[in-house]
């Protein structure tokens, strides 16, 4: 084959197959060089096509000729003739396998899951080159060719959103520079270079991509519970677009969700999209680190040691013994490393009647992926810790509301017309901050001694029960309980007051308890409790989200029989 031919090799868009077997093998064979050349006319229309041709042929030779190596007239149907061609675009090409060695990790998936606080912990590792943007993967309406009118791509990919990312085939010039990128981290003396896309979890295209290249790049993936994913990713979209997928302006007819720029259902399909990954990918090359491991501190820092092993670079420890015991590398999960983070969506909101049924449809929805998470998570995440307890049990909608009436949250019509609940001890506290409830009291009184609910037995660790003026806001008196108080009717009793406190008729004061996990704090059993009419008025359930904050949140229509089962007063 002679440069200026017409012996070279065209295809157009669609047709894939060309593009990522035929086109990939004769570039990693070095049989020829293939470019994607965009013609445009005098009369402002174009065309996209992909084009090989002999070895021996330049960028500049095709951009200079490329009438010589097409029938131009056939191509554009007699549309354009050499004459009329304004401009030509010319990007070259190469295959996956040309990333081999370039990069020896990845961080893939899922978006608003985790990656960014592991994006931000390894680059600070003196060991690891990894940028804090995302990578810009070449997407395949870049490549394959498409007809090109007033500016517009006429027909776009029409499959699903699992294959529209990533190109088949690379411009040569990205490949070029993650290569400059490369050396400068080996210069450096980093061991490993990483990328990030929490996108190309999302695509069986570009996971088939990922495994042509050899060595393997080892894949990183960050997992979260999909109904909270689902939640977080609602509040985003209301706080930045105006909508969620709740209450969008419009469908698409078709019911498909939007590609590209908005996040649905079928995003949260996490053990669908880690099925894909370990049909094409090899499962010890994969680490799935959940989201819910890296909330707490201790969990967090066996995380960090499985990452870092997974990768073969030093441990935090290690890093700390060579820097004189200074503390170098620490794994934290930051909900505010998202831009425009939206307001956290914790339980209370989880549980509420009024989102319940959507929740719970959602919930009946991903039940596949709750089934195919475990055992994938059992496989591929930190052995050290195994699957989380939210995973395990289908999601923190079912964890925590599908089988108990939860404090903050809890409503009168969502526990039925005997409240049970409290007698079949279902009422949880799932809460970490002060929580109790606001009263109007009728007549003057004298309060002697406060309590906090132990309907499931002694405290295990001591907490405080504080009475405020709600007026002022401040704490008017406070009285610890200890898994050594005596429990009275199913309530923990601080030591009685030397002195009564009185309280005014007709002012407003908040009791509350401080609770935290693992405290044992548990409402008392009482089916039928409630504020006497002739001590006071239930004004609501009221919280904050810290110990010894005034409880500012209330919860107005809370079910009065719950929150007076959780804290209570004695009066003289």
């Amino acid at each position: 084959m002679r440069c200026g031919s017409r012996n070279c090799l065209q295809w157009w868009k669609g047709d894939k197959v060309f593009e990522s077997s035929v086109a990939a093998d004769v570039l990693d064979n070095g049989l020829a060089r293939c470019f994607h050349v965009v013609v445009t006319t005098n009369t402002q229309r174009s065309w996209a096509f992909g084009l090989c041709t002999p070895l021996t042929c330049s960028q500049g030779d095709v951009l200079s000729n490329v009438h010589t190596f097409i029938d131009l007239p056939r191509l554009t149907l007699r549309a354009a003739t050499e004459k009329s061609i304004e401009f030509v675009e010319i990007q070259e090409l190469t295959s996956w396998g040309r990333l081999g060695g370039l990069i020896d990790f990845a961080i893939i998936g899922f978006v608003n899951s985790g990656s960014s606080t592991l994006v931000k912990t390894l680059s600070a590792h003196p060991e690891v080159s990894l940028d804090l943007e995302e990578l810009d993967v070449p997407q395949s309406s870049l490549i394959a060719s498409s007809k090109v009118e007033d500016g517009k791509i006429s027909h776009l990919i029409e499959d699903d959103w699992r294959s529209w990312l990533c190109a088949d085939l690379l411009p040569l010039g990205w490949v070029e520079a993650l290569r400059e990128k490369k050396r400068n981290s080996s210069r450096a003396g980093q061991k490993v270079f990483g990328v990030k896309n929490p996108l190309l979890l999302y695509s069986e295209g570009c996971i088939q991509s990922l495994a042509k290249i050899q060595p393997s790049p080892k894949l990183i993936v960050a997992v979260r519970d999909p109904i909270e994913w689902l939640l977080s990713i609602f509040r985003h979209d209301l706080s930045t677009l105006g909508f969620g997928f709740q209450n969008r302006p419009s469908m698409p007819s078709d019911g498909r969700e939007v590609r590209g720029g908005w996040f649905g259902q079928a995003h949260a399909k996490f053990g669908t999209a880690l099925e894909v990954l370990l049909r094409h990918y090899p499962s010890e090359k994969v680490l799935a680190v959940e989201l819910e491991h890296l909330r707490t501190p201790a969990a967090a820092a066996v995380v960090l040691d499985a990452v870092t092993a997974f990768l073969e670079i030093s441990s935090a420890a290690e890093l700390g013994a060579t820097s004189g015991g200074q503390e170098l590398l620490k794994l934290q999960y930051d909900p505010g490393l998202r831009k425009k983070a939206p307001q956290k969506w914790g339980r209370y909101e989880l549980c509420l009647p009024e989102s319940a049924e959507g929740i719970r449809l959602m919930s009946a929805t991903l039940e596949a992926e709750y089934k195919l998470l475990p055992g994938q998570l059992a496989r591929i995440g930190v052995n050290q810790l195994g699957v989380s307890s939210t995973i395990l049990l289908g999601g923190a909608f079912m964890r925590h509301c599908s089988h108990s009436v939860s404090l903050p949250g809890a409503r009168l019509d969502s526990v039925g017309k005997n409240e049970m609940f409290a007698e079949m001890q279902l009422l949880r506290v799932d809460w970490r901050g002060e929580i109790g409830f606001k009263f109007r009291a009728a007549e003057d009184l004298q309060v002697v001694a406060l309590a906090c609910g132990a309907g499931a037995g002694p405290l295990r660790r001591t907490t405080y029960v504080t009475l405020w003026d709600v007026r002022s806001e401040q704490r008017l008196t406070l009285s610890a309980v200890s898994p050594f108080s005596p429990v009275v009717m199913d309530f923990a009793y601080g030591e009685a007051f030397r002195q009564a406190l009185p309280l005014k008729a007709g002012e407003e004061y908040a009791v509350t308890v401080q609770a935290s996990p693992g405290l044992g704090l548990s409402p008392a059993n009482h089916a039928n409790i409630g504020i006497s009419a002739q001590l006071g008025t239930f004004l609501g359930g009221v919280f904050s989200k810290g110990p010894w904050i005034y409880p500012s949140e209330v919860d107005e229509h809370g079910w009065e029989g719950a929150y007076v089962n959780l804290v209570t007063l004695r009066f003289l």
